[in-house]
């Protein structure tokens, strides 16, 4: 949701694209590499399995509706991320370029015609009830039985699959390699 300039009572700070404390965080975005979003092409056997599985978890959406986008703004966005307002409403307030962007969970969910899974705001929406060993069971196919152990190349094809989308539309990094728990229990929601 875009809130103009008229409508926000913080008008001065909106006259610059970068808030002052998200010039260092562009800064440093911006000579970085760029993940490009990725689109999950439809009926290709290799990729039959990960689609299936997203598509049971009610997310292709997310990999198949992607509209156009322009790197320098997601920039911009994820600069300005360090300086979110949190509100009392529950909604999460991002400047970029003279205007306020509010966005929710809720927000998000219905973009991408996602259910809503009421939650706290202080909860850990990634965290999984299962132990990590589960995690890196289900991820590996049940080739690696301990999180310490699982490396991105363990990962079974489908499971690699989402990770990769995982890391380039979901949770964005230029990590690829890493294994984060944050991204391997999203995986793993969406998995199992």
């Amino acid at each position: 949701m875009r809130i103009s300039r008229a409508n926000h009572r913080f008008l001065h700070l909106l006259n610059s694209p970068l808030l002052p404390v998200a010039s260092k965080s562009f800064n440093s975005f911006k000579k970085q590499k760029f993940n490009d979003m990725i689109i999950l092409p439809l009926n290709k056997p290799a990729f039959a399995s990960s689609q299936r599985i997203l598509q049971e978890a009610n997310g292709l959406a997310t990999v198949r509706e992607i509209a156009a986008y322009s790197e320098g703004i997601v920039r911009e966005f994820y600069a300005n991320l360090g300086s979110m307002e949190y509100q009392k409403s529950g909604h999460n307030v991002v400047f970029v370029r003279g205007y306020m962007y509010v966005f929710t969970p809720r927000i998000i969910n219905q973009m991408f015609g996602l259910p809503n899974t009421p939650f706290l705001d202080h909860d850990d929406v990634l965290c999984v009830e299962e132990s990590l060993v589960d995690v890196a069971s289900l991820l590996s196919n049940k080739t690696v039985h301990q999180w310490t152990n699982l490396t991105s190349r363990d990962l079974a094809p489908d499971m690699s699959v989402i990770y990769k989308i995982c890391f380039q539309n979901w949770l964005p990094t230029v990590n690829r390699c890493a294994m984060s728990k944050q991204r391997a229990n999203l995986v793993f929601e969406i998995a199992k």
